[in-house]
């Protein structure tokens, strides 16, 4: 017998893993863990959100694992690389050191997204998902730094 209650989709699948990953790259800046050790915890018990859902009123909506670890190991592998993209692109007034450690790992997770250039992943909806989980965690300029680094790095690697 199949189950009735739709899988929640892909979307929201998706903004539960980049949340996952920018708390698990967080972690790792933070403790010096592993991928391994960091992914391994956090696929054992990930993160599940209550989404309101116009059809269905309020569901969990469950991480897309596979996105989750791609744009993690991404980050680890590239990071260097990441980082220099991310410092040039950087607006007058900030270096990356200056950046915390929370925006930092946000940064980090988009730069990764926008460097992948899969199909699936266009520039717009990732520049908005990365906004929206800066806009969670801060109110002031960190929320358009953001916007503004994302954007610059989509125009940069998608340009041609």
């Amino acid at each position: 017998m199949t189950d009735s209650k739709p899988r929640t989709p892909l979307p929201r699948r998706r903004a539960v893993a980049r949340l996952m990953a920018v708390q698990a790259l967080y972690q790792m800046m933070l403790s010096g863990q592993s991928d391994d050790e960091v992914l391994a915890q956090h696929l054992a018990q990930p993160v599940r959100l209550e989404t309101e859902d116009v059809d269905s009123g309020m569901e969990i909506a469950e991480p897309d694992a596979p996105h989750f670890v791609a744009v993690v190991r991404d980050v680890t592998q590239k990071a260097a690389d990441l980082d220099q993209m991310i410092a040039g692109s950087l607006s007058a007034g900030w270096d990356l050191p200056r950046v915390e450690p929370l925006l930092h790992a946000i940064l980090r997770a988009g730069a990764a997204e926008l460097w992948m250039g899969k199909a699936d992943l266009p520039p717009k909806a990732v520049i908005s998902e990365y906004t929206d989980l800066a806009r969670s965690f801060y109110e002031g300029p960190e929320v358009g730094l953001v916007n503004a680094v994302l954007d610059r790095l989509a125009k940069t690697l998608h340009e041609g």
